[in-house]
């Protein structure tokens, strides 16, 4: 069966936890800087739309321009309809492999509530974290 493409409320709704936009066939959620805490924080919380979602997720940091060179821990979570489906573990800092980037590939089901949540090993206000999500939408 050939996918078919949907969607055209072209809009840019900005950063921010529920923060997700349709542009045609595609759709995105940026969650903007978010300061590290020790307890979960809120990331990304959405629900999608009717259709299918072929996503990317890209999860930075932590990272602080204050002090580059400081370790810190970070794991990433990602739920669907409240039941994790993944995680994400983020190492920064001396020895480690930098700021960079892991991303994490996955189809999301028509009228999937979506949330990302991030709990580090501090709760420094100078370093943050940062979620992404791209992706096609497409009929079920």
């Amino acid at each position: 069966m050939a996918k078919t493409r949907i969607g055209s409320n072209a809009q840019f709704v900005g950063a921010g936890p529920s923060a997700f936009s349709v542009l045609g066939e595609h759709c995105y959620a940026y969650s903007g800087n978010v300061s590290l805490s020790t307890t979960a924080k809120n990331q990304l919380s959405f629900t999608t739309p009717k259709g299918y979602i072929t996503a990317k997720f890209v999860f930075t940091g932590p990272a602080s321009l204050t002090n580059p060179s400081g370790e810190r821990d970070t794991l990433f979570r990602v739920d669907f309809n409240g039941i994790t489906v993944a995680w994400s573990h983020r190492l920064t800092g001396s020895g480690q492999l930098g700021t960079g980037e892991t991303t994490l590939n996955i189809i999301i089901p028509p009228y999937t509530t979506v949330e990302v949540l991030a709990d580090s090993n501090g709760s420094d206000a100078d370093y943050f974290t940062a979620v992404v999500m791209t992706g096609r939408m497409y009929d079920a």
